[in-house]
Protein backbone atom coordinates (compact mmCIF):
# COMPACT_ATOMS: atom_id res chain seq x y z
CA UNK A 1 0.00 0.00 0.00
CA UNK A 2 1.21 3.48 -0.84
CA UNK A 3 0.02 6.58 1.00
CA UNK A 4 2.72 9.12 0.24
CA UNK A 5 3.34 12.49 1.88
CA UNK A 6 6.00 13.56 -0.63
CA UNK A 7 5.32 16.49 -2.94
CA UNK A 8 7.53 14.77 -5.52
CA UNK A 9 4.82 12.11 -5.89
CA UNK A 10 2.33 14.70 -7.19
CA UNK A 11 1.81 15.63 -10.85
CA UNK A 12 4.42 18.33 -11.65
CA UNK A 13 1.80 21.08 -12.04
CA UNK A 14 0.14 20.25 -8.73
CA UNK A 15 3.54 19.85 -7.10
CA UNK A 16 4.34 23.47 -7.96
CA UNK A 17 0.96 24.66 -6.71
CA UNK A 18 1.40 22.71 -3.47
CA UNK A 19 4.82 24.28 -2.91
CA UNK A 20 3.35 27.74 -3.58
CA UNK A 21 0.60 26.97 -1.05
CA UNK A 22 3.16 25.95 1.60
CA UNK A 23 5.23 29.09 0.91
CA UNK A 24 2.21 31.43 1.02
CA UNK A 25 1.04 29.84 4.28
CA UNK A 26 4.52 30.38 5.75
CA UNK A 27 4.40 34.04 4.65
CA UNK A 28 1.20 34.34 6.71
CA UNK A 29 2.89 32.69 9.70
CA UNK A 30 1.12 29.37 9.23
CA UNK A 31 3.11 26.14 9.14
CA UNK A 32 1.40 23.22 7.39
CA UNK A 33 2.10 19.51 7.40
CA UNK A 34 1.32 17.58 4.23
CA UNK A 35 -0.44 14.44 5.41
CA UNK A 36 -1.14 12.74 2.08
CA UNK A 37 -0.32 13.16 -1.61
CA UNK A 38 -0.46 10.08 -3.83
CA UNK A 39 -2.47 7.07 -2.65
CA UNK A 40 -2.67 3.82 -4.53
CA UNK A 41 -6.02 2.07 -4.99
CA UNK A 42 -5.38 -0.36 -2.12
CA UNK A 43 -4.61 2.47 0.29
CA UNK A 44 -7.69 4.44 -0.84
CA UNK A 45 -9.90 1.38 -0.34
CA UNK A 46 -8.48 0.92 3.16
CA UNK A 47 -9.36 4.53 3.98
CA UNK A 48 -12.84 4.05 2.51
CA UNK A 49 -13.37 0.97 4.69
CA UNK A 50 -12.53 2.96 7.83
CA UNK A 51 -15.69 3.57 9.82
CA UNK A 52 -17.66 1.26 7.54
CA UNK A 53 -16.19 -2.24 7.77
CA UNK A 54 -13.12 -1.47 9.90
CA UNK A 55 -12.82 0.49 13.16
CA UNK A 56 -12.52 4.26 13.16
CA UNK A 57 -14.33 7.28 11.82
CA UNK A 58 -15.35 7.73 8.19
CA UNK A 59 -12.71 9.96 6.59
CA UNK A 60 -13.51 9.75 2.86
CA UNK A 61 -16.42 9.25 0.49
CA UNK A 62 -14.15 8.04 -2.32
CA UNK A 63 -13.38 4.41 -3.06
CA UNK A 64 -10.18 3.42 -4.86
CA UNK A 65 -10.11 4.97 -8.33
CA UNK A 66 -12.58 7.71 -7.30
CA UNK A 67 -10.12 9.94 -5.41
CA UNK A 68 -7.98 12.63 -6.98
CA UNK A 69 -5.19 11.29 -4.76
CA UNK A 70 -5.12 8.16 -6.95
CA UNK A 71 -4.17 10.35 -9.92
CA UNK A 72 -1.51 12.44 -8.15
CA UNK A 73 -3.51 15.68 -8.33
CA UNK A 74 -4.57 16.17 -4.69
CA UNK A 75 -2.96 16.57 -1.32
CA UNK A 76 -4.17 16.79 2.27
CA UNK A 77 -2.67 18.99 4.94
CA UNK A 78 -3.12 20.12 8.52
CA UNK A 79 -2.09 23.51 9.86
CA UNK A 80 0.39 23.46 12.72
CA UNK A 81 0.70 25.72 15.73
CA UNK A 82 3.85 25.40 17.80
CA UNK A 83 4.49 22.10 16.03
CA UNK A 84 1.09 20.67 17.01
CA UNK A 85 -1.53 19.62 14.43
CA UNK A 86 -4.59 21.88 14.68
CA UNK A 87 -7.21 19.46 13.29
CA UNK A 88 -10.15 21.30 14.89
CA UNK A 89 -9.15 24.94 14.34
CA UNK A 90 -11.74 25.97 11.74
CA UNK A 91 -10.47 29.54 11.58
CA UNK A 92 -6.99 28.35 10.66
CA UNK A 93 -8.39 25.96 8.02
CA UNK A 94 -10.43 28.79 6.49
CA UNK A 95 -7.29 30.95 6.28
CA UNK A 96 -5.47 28.07 4.59
CA UNK A 97 -8.43 27.56 2.24
CA UNK A 98 -8.24 31.18 1.16
CA UNK A 99 -4.50 30.83 0.58
CA UNK A 100 -5.13 27.67 -1.49
CA UNK A 101 -7.67 29.53 -3.60
CA UNK A 102 -5.13 32.28 -4.19
CA UNK A 103 -2.66 29.86 -5.76
CA UNK A 104 -5.39 28.21 -7.87
CA UNK A 105 -5.78 25.03 -5.85
CA UNK A 106 -9.40 25.13 -4.75
CA UNK A 107 -12.53 25.95 -6.70
CA UNK A 108 -16.04 26.59 -5.57
CA UNK A 109 -18.25 24.76 -8.03
CA UNK A 110 -22.01 24.80 -8.27
CA UNK A 111 -23.75 22.53 -10.76
CA UNK A 112 -27.45 22.99 -11.43
CA UNK A 113 -29.14 19.78 -12.52
CA UNK A 114 -32.63 19.65 -14.02
CA UNK A 115 -34.16 16.51 -12.52
CA UNK A 116 -37.69 17.05 -13.86
CA UNK A 117 -37.09 14.68 -16.75
CA UNK A 118 -34.99 11.60 -17.30
CA UNK A 119 -32.21 11.61 -18.25
CA UNK A 120 -31.22 14.46 -15.95
CA UNK A 121 -29.27 17.29 -17.53
CA UNK A 122 -26.92 19.98 -16.31
CA UNK A 123 -28.41 23.41 -16.99
CA UNK A 124 -25.84 25.67 -15.33
CA UNK A 125 -22.40 25.68 -13.76
CA UNK A 126 -20.69 28.24 -11.56
CA UNK A 127 -16.96 27.90 -10.91
CA UNK A 128 -14.74 30.39 -9.11
CA UNK A 129 -11.43 30.13 -7.28
CA UNK A 130 -11.26 33.80 -6.28
CA UNK A 131 -14.48 34.13 -4.27
CA UNK A 132 -13.85 34.40 -0.50
CA UNK A 133 -15.50 31.57 1.44
CA UNK A 134 -17.71 33.97 3.36
CA UNK A 135 -19.47 35.02 0.13
CA UNK A 136 -20.22 31.49 -1.07
CA UNK A 137 -23.57 31.13 0.78
CA UNK A 138 -24.80 34.29 -0.95
CA UNK A 139 -23.91 32.87 -4.35
CA UNK A 140 -25.53 29.51 -3.59
CA UNK A 141 -28.69 31.29 -2.43
CA UNK A 142 -28.83 33.49 -5.54
CA UNK A 143 -28.35 30.56 -7.91
CA UNK A 144 -30.92 28.42 -6.10
CA UNK A 145 -33.44 31.27 -6.32
CA UNK A 146 -32.67 31.82 -10.01
CA UNK A 147 -33.52 28.18 -10.69
CA UNK A 148 -37.00 28.03 -9.15
CA UNK A 149 -35.84 28.07 -5.53
CA UNK A 150 -33.98 24.82 -6.08
CA UNK A 151 -32.78 22.64 -3.26
CA UNK A 152 -29.05 22.73 -2.61
CA UNK A 153 -26.99 19.61 -1.93
CA UNK A 154 -23.69 20.64 -0.37
CA UNK A 155 -20.70 18.30 -0.63
CA UNK A 156 -17.31 18.95 0.88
Amino acid sequence: MINSRKLEDLHPTVQGMAQSFINKCAEQGIDVLITSTFRDIESQNALYAQGRTTPGSIVTKAKGGQSFHNFKVAFDFVPLMNGKAMWNDNTLFIKCGEIAEGVGLDYHTINVIDATESPYRQVARYRNNKLPLLFLPTVVYAIANRYNQAYALIET
